[in-house]
């Protein structure tokens, strides 16, 4: 039997999640409507990497002869099943791959229907019912210049202000908020140090700052928020969603259609006609958001063969053909990418899980000094920077600035962070700059709007390099002074950049 819109089984009750069934109390009738759909594509049976690399070139040629508002349409219909949670940008990857055969496998469709068959209206039908019980409506905010997606039936409240909106309820916390700032608010770092400073009775349980955008979600007393916002020419624009935690089952599937709607940049504050067409994607002109904006390694350029390898880590380039990256990251690789650059393991340090490598053709030119944490410094300040090459929705690479905290365990250092496939090798580096560790390893974590939710990941401390630049011949420079002047975050990553390269696995 089929499970679509508001018709649910008495097996889906039975499956569905305790938050769903009893969290839902002030929009009772709205949980009811959107169901409580499974969250995680169902598994896929064993197969080999071959045959799973074969079934995934395979199912993208078909994805990609879809036109691209179909293919668009596919992903966000998909969010709002609840089978997936990344960007809608009309990419193929394993996690698209997985939502649409859960699909399937949930409707009884052939494999490859919604693709090339019926299942696309089928899968549209479904969405549609999630759509309109929250009343879904595209918006042109003239007080921000925003667009963005309102669940208008949540809201019976306006209230406007020169760079400022809010759609609240009368009978919920429920409330969207858009704002505009100019070069008098700030700039994005500032605007996120504000954003995840402590205060009492708020809990910031994810953040992220990209040199473009920053997310920050958390939990105030009983409300949960989400909040985006983006720089650019103009300033900084976002939006702020807040719902009852109670009520996270339905709304979190909201949450991520709301982030993929939002376009910042869509108009100057006042000057969006009424009415302007509206699509929710990224519009001609509009500064790319971080999830499509990735930079590229100097000197070694994303190109064809790496966008067919999957990324798996950072490396330092330590010296011309030389680079220092995490075990985890090389491990059963047969064909290692440093960049572009065909790369092998020199030497690997299992006490600290860090690895050599050599690639003919790479070199850091023009890049600073390494400099590292003093010697036996003991444990590092407990907010710190990760510098780290991290993939995009569509796989690409992106230099990130991920912030973390230092956690001290009986047995060696972890660093608290969000950080996207790529992670590992990350630099981990104080507010001068220095390098205080490695991050060796990456705990896989649930993803939420596109962007990996916050994990404990592994440290390899600055001793370690050390000792493992020593056997390379390499001498790194004495960090800072302790009284030296604390960098930006995006400062500190530029600085790096020249030294930092993807690391790619051509097969296993």
């Amino acid at each position: 039997m089929r499970q679509t819109g508001a018709v649910i089984s008495k097996r889906s009750r039975a499956m569905r999640p305790a938050g769903a069934r009893f969290g839902c109390i002030s929009l009772a009738a709205l949980c009811l409507a959107l169901g409580a759909l499974p969250l995680q594509a169902q598994a896929q049976r064993p197969v080999s990497t071959a045959e799973r690399a074969l079934q995934l070139q395979q199912q993208r040629e078909r994805w990609e002869a879809l036109p691209e508002a179909d293919r668009k349409a596919v992903q966000d219909s998909l969010v709002w099943l609840g089978l997936y949670n990344g960007v809608t940008d009309g990419a193929f990857g394993q996690r698209t791959a997985d939502a649409v055969a859960a699909f399937e496998k949930r409707e009884l469709l052939q494999p490859g229907a919604v693709v090339a068959g019926p299942g696309l209206a089928v899968l549209r039908a479904a969405a549609n019912k999630q759509k309109s019980a929250v009343g879904f409506t595209q918006i042109d905010d003239a007080a921000t210049g925003a667009r963005i997606g309102s669940p208008a039936r949540l809201f019976d409240r306006k209230e406007s202000a020169p760079g400022r909106t809010r759609l609240s309820s009368s009978r919920t916390p429920a409330s969207l908020t858009l704002f505009a700032g100019g070069a008098a608010d700030g700039d994005l770092p500032a605007w996120f140090a504000r954003a995840t400073s402590a205060a009492p009775g708020r809990k910031v349980t994810y953040k992220l700052l990209r040199p473009d955008f920053a997310v920050v979600t958390g939990d105030e007393g009983a409300r949960r928020f989400f909040t985006r916002v983006a720089a650019g020419p103009d300033g900084l624009r976002g939006f702020t969603f807040v719902y009852p935690v109670t009520d996270a089952a339905a709304m979190d599937r909201v949450t991520i259609a709301i982030a993929n709607s939002f376009v910042p940049f869509a108009g100057k504050p006042g000057a969006i006609p009424p009415g302007a067409a509206s699509s929710g994607g990224q519009q001609p002109g509009q500064p790319a958001s971080g999830a499509q904006a990735a930079l590229r390694p100097d000197g070694a350029a994303a190109t064809s063969q790496f966008a067919s390898s999957p990324l798996t880590g950072t490396a330092l380039l330590i010296g011309p053909g030389r680079a220092l990256t995490a075990t985890a990251a090389v491990r059963g690789c047969k064909d290692i990418r440093l960049g572009d650059a065909t790369a092998t393991v020199t030497a690997s340090d299992r006490q600290s899980d860090l690895s050599l490598l050599s690639a003919a053709g790479v070199n850091p030119a023009n890049a600073g000094p390494i400099t590292l944490a003093p010697a036996g410094d003991g444990q590092p300040a407990g907010a710190l920077v990760l510098a780290a090459w991290t993939a995009d929705p569509a796989g690409k690479p992106q230099l990130s600035v991920i912030p973390g905290q230092f956690i001290e365990t009986r047995q060696t250092g972890k660093v608290n962070a969000a950080l996207q496939p790529g992670g590992a090798g990350a630099l981990a580096l104080d507010n001068t700059g220095a390098i205080v560790g490695v991050i060796s390893g990456q705990t896989a974590a649930p993803a939420v709007a596109g962007v990996a939710l916050a994990a404990d990941q592994p440290l390899a401390n600055a001793d370690s390099v050390r000792r493992l630049l020593a056997d390379a011949g390499v001498t790194p420079q004495a960090a800072a002074s302790a009284g030296a002047a604390p960098e930006g975050a995006g400062a500190i990553v530029a600085r790096w950049r020249a030294r930092l390269a993807p690391v790619s696995c051509g097969a296993r």
